[in-house]
């Protein structure tokens, strides 16, 4: 759903922080859920769950039963819900507390209304009489919200497909859909494909750090979401947030938990799956869910430890990985790999920046493994997963080549630009840029340039800085820049 002020592109939950931990007095709270509807055929399993799960995370948020308001079934129709939203969410609430509204039922997309959506498509979801409730009216309600913090959850669907039996395909899985298509009107056709976080969902986490909220929502804007998997439980989102919360240790974050949905929607929901999205400020997608909005803004990048020059590839391997400044992850598919297998990885960086992944072989070449000539945009998204090769960064082979032994490889992110396949450092070699080891003083010269980090030989009267290489930068010249780095070891075998 477009919550226009928000820009928001699906209804997700919605959690705008504060800075400072404050007693709240009027914190407010709306529950809507909808397992029955006038229409009968309407009629969802999980939602009468779905509300008793998060009534139970609301207390743990701190929220008292006196606090909170819900609305069920025939309670909940387009008038209810408007008339409490427009004075229990905000009537009585100040700049100090929070307010929560969440929401479970059915959801429907709409020819646009007022001409200010880019895919030509109102969201919507369906009260109980099936008058459906447009995103501009809730964004109305929501801009005279006063609250510090809010929260908005919305586990439905907002998709534009006209096929009325979507998932007659696969027995495995018995769920409702929560897409109303008898209200949906010609905005496309919905698709629970098969995602992976590196093709069908791009978005599935994403930073976004003018923003002042967190979007966590249950599906993708053009995928369907499910209702209860099993009988007893919750619709799949609602459920999976709950499970995630229970189970995963604490501190939470909100970039844990999301990732959580997302695997156990795939586990249960198999080829029905929808991909829960999550984007906001990379501050907040890595805060603690239990704090909302009340844990401190984490400190200003400190400036990168001094890193010597190196004059190997091992050297420089090592102060890298050794003196990373946020979390960058790094996965082979496998440990080892026979002469002609395929190769593939995945990396995570907790950061937007700019990736660069260097293989140090047995025989001591360097090869700039991406970018390459197949993708040679290497600039990440903070918490995306990459895999390559993988259709985003290029739809190519790495294969497992001479020599046999254990190659160490660096995945690399810089807060500045640093694209090694375009550095005049060794050759370039095909599809990739090569190296000898004995090119590292001039790639750590590249690398300097991106994260400002070297400093003067440890004696400099005697020291002879290798050739090729720019001089030192002053510690009062150093750029404020900053770095990640994480190191895995693939093995080819015979």
């Amino acid at each position: 759903m477009n919550l226009k002020a928000l820009n928001l592109k699906t209804l997700g939950a919605l959690a705008c922080m504060g800075l400072s931990s404050i007693a709240f007095a009027e914190n407010r709270a709306l529950l809507v859920g909808l397992a029955e509807y006038k229409d009968p055929k309407a009629n969802l399993r999980g939602p009468e769950v779905d509300v008793k799960l998060i009534g139970e995370v609301i207390g743990e948020l701190g929220f008292k039963p006196d606090q909170v308001h819900t609305l069920m079934n025939q309670q909940a129709t387009r008038a209810n819900i408007l008339n409490q939203m427009r004075t229990w969410l905000t009537e009585g609430v100040g700049p100090n507390d929070k307010v929560i509204f969440y929401y479970s039922g059915h959801g429907a997309q709409v020819n646009d209304r007022s001409g200010d959506e880019a895919d030509g498509c109102d969201e919507s979801i369906v009260p109980y009489d099936l008058n459906l409730i447009l995103d501009d009216e809730i964004q109305n309600v929501l801009d005279g919200v006063k609250a510090r913090e809010v929260l908005v959850m919305f586990d439905s669907c907002f998709s534009g497909t006209v096929t009325k039996s979507l998932f007659d395909i696969d027995e495995d899985v018995d769920a409702d859909s929560k897409f109303w298509e008898k209200s949906s009107t010609g905005c496309g056709l919905a698709s629970n494909k098969d995602f992976t976080l590196d093709d069908g969902a791009l978005d599935a986490s994403k930073a976004a750090e003018n923003q002042r909220y967190i979007e966590f929502s249950a599906a993708a804007e053009n995928q369907v979401a499910l209702g209860a998997l099993r009988k007893g439980e919750g619709s799949a989102f609602t459920q999976a947030v709950y499970n995630g919360l229970s189970t995963l240790p604490k501190p939470i974050s909100f970039e844990a938990l999301r990732n959580y949905a997302v695997d156990w929607i795939k586990q249960r929901a198999k080829s029905k799956a929808h991909t829960p999205q999550l984007t906001g400020p990379t501050k907040w997608l890595n805060s603690d869910f239990f704090a909302f909005g009340d844990a401190d803004a984490p400190p200003p990048v400190a400036p990168p430890p001094t890193v010597q020059a190196a004059n190997s590839a091992a050297d420089l391997f090592d102060q890298l990985v050794k003196k990373t400044q946020f979390k960058v992850e790094a996965l082979p598919s496998q440990p080892s790999y026979k002469l002609g297998e395929r190769i593939s990885m995945k990396v995570r960086s907790s950061k937007a920046g700019y990736l660069n992944i260097i293989e140090f072989d047995p025989d001591g070449s360097l090869v700039v493994v991406f970018p390459n000539k197949y993708n040679d945009k290497n600039q990440v998204r903070a918490n995306e997963v990459i895999t390559l090769p993988g259709l985003r960064y290029g739809n190519f082979d790495f294969v497992a080549v001479e020599p046999v032994g254990k190659s160490r490889v660096l995945a690399l992110v810089t807060s500045q630009p640093l694209n090694l396949l375009l550095e005049n450092v060794g050759n370039l070699t095909g599809l990739f840029r090569v190296m000898s080891d004995q090119d590292t003083p001039v790639l750590s010269t590249a690398v300097a340039r991106a994260i400002g980090v070297f400093s003067p030989p440890a004696n400099p009267t005697t020291s002879t800085p290798p050739a090729n290489t720019s001089s030192p930068v002053s510690e009062d010249k150093k750029p404020q820049y900053y770095f990640g780095a994480a190191e895995l070891v693939l093995e080819t075998t015979r």
